[in-house]
């Protein structure tokens, strides 16, 4: 399966002016080993090193690649502009007058000659990051098998104008995003035994998920790890039997508070979680508050908990999906005078968006937090971390913290 990463006027993709006599390159990448689509596709800098260069506008012609070895074949782009070495090598192979000031990562080209129907991916660029380029699939067209790149490229063009759904979203940062099932968690918990660094366990995970030893699931570039630190007021919702589950309290970032409200009959892979935010309460406040908003409700006061989370965030390759790798540390102050802090640590695989993209399918939501389960429990077994998958919540351990049984799992 063959690549080619188009590099043009940034007004290709963007309805900005264009700029005359901008020049329009197909960079030949390396090829890639068996026939898989990708929804997505990561270039890290390195990953962007020239196998051939082809100057599709305003004059085609093939230009010399550059020397074997030199920094100039080690990367096409990095950053936000061309790698500087592969940028001296264009002034001297382009013909004069060809501008390469504007050039844009625009499209990436799989192309798949050896299928019964040979076709080809269409990835429009998504993010620009330091780290790398992030594509998403927005269209795909069949071709002859001995279609020359120059015609390749145009019809990928036509493709991604037919395909706007896909293509205009990726123009703004975040709207290129969906979220399904709103207004339901999906997520599932592996919780780990005492002796568990949560930090080691981070930086464990996204090593591997950075050197792709987890699959297709990646780093989501940009926003590979993310930390928090919070402290939750929880309140368990009794009565009536509809509405049980909790309602707690954690502040904001502006210093008034979040109300985050999960309903639940039993612990499972889907839980219903809203949040109310900007809520203008004080800790002195929170029965009144909740005795005039939610008159219909019987709750009681938990013990309150402090957590630290640690966010290892991917996403596949193959399905579009992201999902947290969270790793947790709850705990719960004891008594004064009496036993010490109560700790629960707990991995969490949770679904937290999707990348609109052609053939999006969100019925692979399960089966992708399926997999990378397994992948993480793979880590922990190799690693000797003891781990037991489980939907075991953080009331279920309030609950135990007052000293009460758990209740239904």
């Amino acid at each position: 399966m063959t690549r080619h990463l188009l590099l043009g006027d940034i007004a290709l993709q963007y309805p900005v002016r264009p700029t005359p006599d901008a020049g329009l390159l197909a960079v030949r990448l390396a090829d890639e080993p068996g026939d898989a689509g990708r929804a997505t596709e990561y270039l890290t800098p390195a990953d962007t090193a020239p196998r051939g260069l082809h100057l599709l506008r305003p004059e085609p012609r093939t230009l010399p690649d550059p020397p074997a070895g030199s920094d100039a074949a080690a990367a096409t782009w990095a950053g936000i502009a061309l790698d500087d070495d592969f940028g001296a090598h264009l002034d001297e192979a382009l013909p004069p007058g060809v501008r390469t000031d504007t050039l844009a990562p625009v499209l990436l080209l799989r192309t798949h000659r050896q299928a019964a129907q040979p076709f080809t991916e269409v990835l429009s660029c998504a993010r620009l990051r330091k780290v790398g380029i992030l594509l998403v699939r927005t269209a795909r067209f069949p071709h002859e098998p001995d279609a020359p790149v120059a015609d390749l490229v145009a019809m990928a063009e036509r493709a991604r104008e037919a395909a706007s759904e896909y293509a205009v979203p990726l123009l703004s940062e975040g709207r290129g995003l969906t979220t399904f099932e709103s207004g339901t968690e999906i997520e599932q918990k592996i919780t780990l035994g005492p002796g568990a660094s949560s930090w080691r366990l981070t930086k464990e995970l996204w090593a591997r998920a950075d050197r792709g030893l987890l699959g297709d699931f990646i780093p989501e570039p940009g926003y590979e790890l993310t930390r928090w630190h919070f402290e939750q007021h929880t309140y368990e919702v009794l009565e009536p039997a509809g509405e049980r589950g909790y309602l707690a309290f954690l502040r904001g970032r502006d210093g008034r508070w979040n109300l985050k409200r999960k309903r639940f009959e039993r612990e499972a892979l889907r839980r219903e979680e809203t949040f109310q935010r900007g809520v203008a309460v004080t800790e002195s406040t929170f029965e009144e508050f909740l005795s005039r908003e939610y008159p219909e409700l019987v709750v009681r006061r938990l013990p309150d908990f402090r957590r630290t989370r640690f966010d290892v965030n991917v996403e596949s390759t193959r399905t579009g999906h992201a999902y947290g790798v969270e790793i947790d540390e709850v705990t719960v102050e004891g008594e004064s005078g009496g036993d010490g802090p109560r700790v629960l640590r707990q991995l969490e695989i949770e679904y937290l968006h999707s990348r609109l993209h052609e053939g999006l399918d969100p019925a692979s939501i399960d089966a992708d937090i399926a997999d990378l389960t397994g992948r993480v429990e793979d880590h922990l077994k190799a690693n000797g971390t003891p781990g037991e998958r489980t939907f075991y919540s953080k009331l279920a351990f309030l609950r135990e913290c007052a000293g009460e049984a758990a209740g239904p799992q």
